[in-house]
């Protein structure tokens, strides 16, 4: 099995899906690595990824909140398509099997120290 993990920031506050016998969490995750070019500019990429966490358990999504620090885990699922435009997209996904909150964009800015993990929650594969 393939296996993905990241660290990174919620880009916006995550919804919970009801399909009747099971629930999906949504959200998105940004992550962003910085590097010094050949002309001694910093640089920065960042990349985006569309988190699925499928089960009734739905209680940590009231803590997914845009900003927020996370930790997630899970198998990658990433999709292609051509638009109306015939231009391809592609969009980085990832089914979540664990999810740690770290803490938000705040916090880790007012404290040098990494903040402790609040929740921590495992499902088995959807």
């Amino acid at each position: 099995m393939n296996r993905l993990e990241i660290i990174g920031f919620l880009g916006q506050d995550a919804e919970i899906k009801d399909l009747g016998t099971n629930q999906v969490i949504n959200f998105s995750v940004a992550v962003s690595e910085s590097y010094t070019n050949k002309q001694n500019e910093k640089v920065t990429s960042t990349m985006w990824f569309e988190c699925a966490k499928w089960g009734n358990s739905t209680a940590i999504a009231q803590y997914l909140k845009k900003g927020t620090q996370v930790y997630v885990s899970g198998k990658p699922n990433n999709r292609g398509w051509v638009n109306e435009q015939g231009e391809a997209k592609i969009v980085n996904g990832i089914t979540v099997f664990d999810i740690q909150l770290l803490g938000s964009k705040t916090e880790s800015a007012q404290s040098n120290a990494p903040a402790p993990a609040n929740t921590t929650q495992t499902q088995t594969n959807p």
